[in-house]
């Protein structure tokens, strides 16, 4: 992808930085690197960006913000360069334009959140650290080892 349609696509997402948080995330370092990056081009303008993440076995497709029917011009694209199983954290009314190329195995409520501003937390007793690279390559073996979910 051309550093011109990378940073098109990324000011398309930023228009709704929330609602686009996950693709947007995918088009920056290092998420970058392991993610494929797919828009959509209408008359020459970005309408719709969608991104597969590729860090875990089973890959993530996430679909920015965009109409149906790019969103399901995207979808049948991105389901092209997947294999199989794929994760997709989609919004609810998405589902059924995934539901048109493959099938639902199980579903989660996912509850996507941002934190009030200013930040006031209280602080306790319950000491909470940071687990360091090793230990989360060591936990992510663990979870393709027995087949549970990213």
């Amino acid at each position: 992808m051309s550093a011109s349609l990378l940073s098109s696509c990324r000011k398309f997402l930023a228009q709704d930085p929330v609602v686009n948080v996950l693709p947007l995330g995918d088009l920056f370092s290092p998420l970058l690197q392991i993610s494929d990056v797919y828009s959509a081009i209408e008359k020459g303008k970005i309408v719709g960006v969608s991104t597969i993440y590729r860090a875990f076995s089973t890959p993530s497709i996430v679909l920015g913000n965009a109409p149906p029917d790019i969103k399901q011009a995207l979808i049948k694209k991105v389901l092209n360069e997947t294999t199989n199983e794929f994760i997709s954290l989609c919004q609810l009314t998405d589902i059924n334009l995934f539901k048109k190329y493959s099938t639902i195995l199980h579903s989660h409520i996912e509850l996507q959140m941002i934190t009030d501003n200013p930040r006031h937390f209280e602080h306790n007793d319950i000491k909470v650290e940071r687990v360091d690279k090793q230990k989360s390559e060591l936990l992510n073996k663990f979870y393709v080892e027995h087949h549970a979910d990213a």
